[in-house]
């Protein structure tokens, strides 16, 4: 069996189908590229404010925490390095009237005062030069040695919240 020559017509309506498609595939190829510029554009936004919120971040955290009662200054010449009752690491920053039982600073505020914690070995790590830190001051209860009802109330150093 042989085919028959397709007449020009049917290659004529066949040429202007082929020709409309493309037509069709580029202008559905123009959408999606202003689609995908648009969504870019809008990506970039996202990423300019993420941008501007790691670096306000990074500053509010670079700051010392307000203090909730009053703050008090000493010179701290130690800092001690041991794990907690809990298996957490616990450290102790000493100096000036605070030189016997020091005084709680948590990991974060370790930057803040210019300490690498990862360089501190079990014990008593000197501090050189001697850096001011600012405490926190709290009030605590106590009870009278007379064993008189009585509630004494005493200032505390409560813990380290950054350099002075």
């Amino acid at each position: 069996m042989t085919t028959q020559p397709t007449p020009a017509l049917d290659r004529l309506v066949a040429q202007q189908a082929a020709e409309q498609f493309r037509a069709d595939l580029r202008a559905d190829l123009a959408e999606i590229m202003d689609e995908l510029h648009s969504q870019r554009a809008e990506l970039i936004n996202i990423r300019v404010d993420l941008d501007t919120i790691r670096a306000g971040l990074t500053q509010a955290a670079s700051q010392p925490a307000p203090a909730v009662g009053p703050t008090e200054t000493f010179l701290a010449d130690v800092i001690t390095f041991a794990t907690d009752e809990n298996g957490k690491q616990a450290y102790k920053i000493r100096g000036g009237r605070y030189s016997k039982n020091g005084v709680r600073v948590w990991d974060e505020v370790l930057p803040l005062l210019g300490i690498d914690k990862d360089l501190l070995i079990s014990g008593r790590n000197p501090i050189n030069p001697p850096i001011m830190v600012r405490v926190e001051i709290a009030k605590r209860a106590g009870k009278s040695d007379l064993g008189e009802d009585i509630t004494l109330q005493y200032n505390y150093a409560r813990k380290v919240i950054g350099k002075a």
